[in-house]
């Protein structure tokens, strides 16, 4: 495929000690250690492992947002962030968990025992010429 054979040109470039310019890179960007490729800190996943790096990716279902901050701090391949998304769009269960709050443990209010021990404050408009209503309402009397 064209990403291997991108890959094998740059390791040979680097193998030799060559500049990556004549492939539209710069130098610092990659590195190559113990035979692994490196863009920065993260590592180069050749195309034949990306789906197997995906899975390990996904296990969390932890959405896309999360899922590329994840691979971004690890690895790289180009296209990672399309690939990532389609992933998660085509995952059932993140489709399903997809924008579903998680439960929060309702807490209601103390009765108040005096008037202005709590009051409540809200806001209302715009109204005509741009005017608001400033409400406070006391808890005890609901005045």
């Amino acid at each position: 495929s064209f990403k291997e054979d991108f890959n094998g040109e740059l390791i040979r470039l680097l193998k030799e000690g060559q500049s990556l310019e004549k492939l539209g890179l710069h130098d610092y960007e990659y590195t190559l250690q113990d035979d692994c490729l490196f863009k920065g800190s993260r590592i180069v996943i050749p195309s034949s492992l990306q789906p197997r790096v995906l899975q390990e990716l996904h296990i969390g279902h932890l959405g896309i947002i999360k899922m590329k901050s994840l691979a971004r701090s690890y690895c790289y391949w180009k296209g990672i962030d399309r690939d990532i998304e389609n992933m998660v769009k085509t995952c059932k269960q993140c489709c399903l968990k997809q924008n579903k709050p998680s439960p929060v443990f309702l807490h209601p209010w103390e009765s108040a025992q005096e008037p202005w021990q709590r009051i409540h404050v809200d806001f209302a408009g715009p109204f005509v010429g741009n005017n608001y209503f400033f409400i406070v309402t006391d808890a005890f009397t609901k005045w």
